[in-house]
């Protein structure tokens, strides 16, 4: 039997706000919540599930991502004052208010695993295991970065449709929900939706997601093959690099 998805996602037990897995009507009652909608809500935005008074704080993944103004009656989409950064109108389109706020889903992404090493921009990854680069937030400029420092297989996560791809090195596009699939099926590489849509356990995601990069380490698969930009950012990167290593 085919499962439904769920009409909200709470990513915390101590949060006080749960994420629309799609547009939500008006009057819709959230299941497990106690709570109904009292205005549509679109795939993505928050709702309260209690009240959450002017100032006071506005919970996700456990962490202080805001505070809420204006009306905060559990049920209605939250409004936050803006702690600090900012986000892209993708994202903000999306549901997102701070980068803050993107840059958790990013951690939440990185697993349990120990942090190994920190590199700047472009520069090249020598240490093994669960690494970080800082990096612009843009794709181009954020996966020009990466390939420059050694990346050869890109694993990219994307919620919004970023068809990005690079020819050096193959770029997996992997949707985090089913709607933006299958409007983009032609652009992507792996439905991770299915995970809510489906209950596909992660481990078979993960699975899937390491096959695919086995095929991409033969030529095979992968959506983007011979499509993205040209070697010459890369080249003009690395060249960068050494002419600042030999005035040093």
């Amino acid at each position: 039997m085919t499962e439904t998805a769920p009409l909200t996602i709470r990513l915390n037990a101590a949060d006080n706000v749960v994420v629309a897995h799609g547009d939500i009507p008006a009057g819709a009652d959230i299941p497990g919540e106690g709570v109904a909608a009292a205005e549509p809500i679109p795939a993505g935005h928050k709702i309260a599930t209690a009240p959450i008074a002017e100032g006071e704080p506005v919970r996700k993944y456990d962490q202080i991502i805001g505070c809420g103004m204006a009306s905060g009656e559990d049920g209605h989409a939250i409004l936050q004052r803006v702690l600090w950064g900012y986000a892209c109108h993708p994202n903000k389109a999306g549901g997102l208010t701070t980068i803050l706020e993107k840059s958790l889903g990013a951690a939440a992404k990185g697993g349990a695993t120990n942090l190994t090493g920190v590199y700047k921009y472009a520069e090249p990854v020598t240490g093994k295991g669960f690494t970080f680069m800082d990096t612009p937030g843009y794709d181009p400029a954020s996966i020009t970065g990466q390939v420059a420092g050694g990346a050869n297989l890109v694993c990219f996560t994307t919620g919004r449709g970023s068809a990005f791809g690079f020819k050096p090195a193959p770029s997996i596009k992997l949707a985090t929900n089913t709607p933006m699939f299958e409007r983009l099926e032609e652009d992507m590489d792996l439905n991770c939706g299915e995970i809510l849509d489906k209950g596909v356990p992660m481990a078979e995601m993960g699975a899937r997601i390491f096959r695919l990069f086995l095929g991409d380490s033969v030529g095979r698969g992968n959506q983007e093959r011979g499509a993205g930009p040209g070697r010459q950012r890369i080249r003009a990167l690395a060249g960068r690099r050494c002419d600042v290593r030999k005035r040093v």
